[in-house]
């Protein structure tokens, strides 16, 4: 789950592909995995884009503002999940 959620968030992507592979993740769970993340994804930047042709400043500001949400509601769900500890500072990403 975690690797078809990432796809959404900043930064998360590249992150959670590596610790995939440390963690020796098998290719037939990660590739649909990222597949189901990046498809939808693309569609809906792809949207943006073609948006963007008629509005290209709201284009930019949906392309800056959909991911800022995101990782405001991961950040929000993450925390419920481990205690409230997000946003407190110290500890880790992966676990404390």
């Amino acid at each position: 789950w975690m690797v078809l959620l990432s796809r959404w968030l900043p930064l998360m992507p590249e992150v959670v592909a590596c610790m995939a592979g440390v963690a020796r993740m098998r290719a037939r769970v990660f590739f649909p995995a990222l597949a189901c993340g990046t498809v939808p994804m693309a569609f809906i930047f792809a949207w943006v884009g073609r948006y963007g042709r008629e509005e290209p400043v709201v284009a930019v500001v949906l392309s800056i503002v959909i991911p800022v949400i995101l990782w405001g509601l991961f950040r929000l769900v993450w925390g419920r999940g481990r205690g409230g500890k997000a946003g407190r500072g110290g500890g880790d990403v992966i676990g404390d």
